[in-house]
């Protein structure tokens, strides 16, 4: 599947429970060009690109709803193909990572954010036996 990008409005109503408070923060970050919405199928998503100081890039998945595995397999090429480096997101389901690997994809748990919601994480450098 394909990343297609939306208007921010086909993609809220999908996003709302997702986002929470974050609503309001992501349409004035989507204005200001630092995120994007993009449909994959039925499925939808709000990123952001984050750069490290040493040059390297992070795609960031700030929000997602929908089919997880095909959307999570998506996004993951959707990084590779920009040049990331890592690709991250947050999340209260910590069962996801299990999924996710399950799924043929290279993510780790990588802590807890300052909010307590756990970070998962995959390097595109990673190989299954550095998990």
């Amino acid at each position: 599947m394909k990343l297609v990008p939306c208007p921010w409005d086909e993609a809220l109503p999908a996003l709302r429970t997702a986002l929470g408070d974050y609503a309001n923060d992501a349409r004035r970050e989507i204005l200001a060009g630092r995120e994007a919405a993009y449909r994959i199928g039925q499925s939808y998503a709000l990123l952001r690109v984050e750069q490290y100081d040493n040059g390297d890039l992070e795609l960031v998945a700030v929000a997602f709803s929908g089919c997880l595995k095909s959307g999570a397999r998506a996004l993951f090429a959707y990084g590779r193909d920009l040049g990331c480096r890592f690709i991250r997101c947050h999340t209260m389901r910590p069962a996801q990572v299990r999924f996710l690997q399950m799924a043929g994809l290279p993510v780790y748990a990588d802590g807890k954010d300052d909010d307590g919601y756990l970070m998962i994480k995959a390097d595109y450098g990673r190989t299954e036996q550095q998990q």
